[in-house]
């Protein structure tokens, strides 16, 4: 199950989570179990598309390599 929403520039951290809470409580028992949520954030419709699938494809646990670098900026 896939959802898409284009967001204002100006969203927070708050509103995507927020979106992505109440996408899930809607979505209820739709999508096959196991459940995996994977975001993908930025630029157009592809690359979101791109992005979410992507993550799709990682192991359970693994980050992005973009995670990594925002680690070492805090």
């Amino acid at each position: 199950m896939s959802i898409i929403k284009m967001l204002n520039p100006s969203a927070c951290e708050d509103h995507i989570v927020e979106f992505v809470k109440e996408k899930v409580l809607n979505a209820g028992g739709k999508p096959c179990p196991s459940f995996v949520i994977r975001v993908g954030l930025g630029g157009t419709f592809d690359y979101c598309a791109y992005f979410s699938k992507k993550a799709l494809l990682r192991k359970v646990g693994q980050y992005s390599d973009q995670y990594k670098l925002l680690e070492k900026k805090s």
